[in-house]
């Protein structure tokens, strides 16, 4: 069965209310929304478990997040 976004969304936001590591962000053009994680096995967990339930839906390739140092503007490593 096909789910709608509004439904995806909710799911998702239901899920980072129990799971604080977590962060949905809407996407502007409100046809996507990004989640973030600690890693791919999280993600992949909670892909696998959404599906499962009946949800359908596609995901783009995992991208890591980078954080840069406020004083040298240096991009810093990747940490938990």
């Amino acid at each position: 069965t096909q789910c709608s976004s509004l439904q995806l969304r909710d799911r998702l936001l239901k899920e980072a209310e129990n799971n604080v590591s977590l962060r949905i962000e809407p996407d502007p053009t409100g046809d996507s929304v990004q989640v973030s994680g600690r890693g791919e096995m999280q993600l992949g967990i909670l892909i696998e478990t959404m599906r499962r339930e009946g949800f359908e839906f596609q995901v783009s390739t995992p991208k890591v997040l980078y954080k840069r140092d406020p004083d040298t503007r240096e991009i810093m490593e990747p940490v938990e």
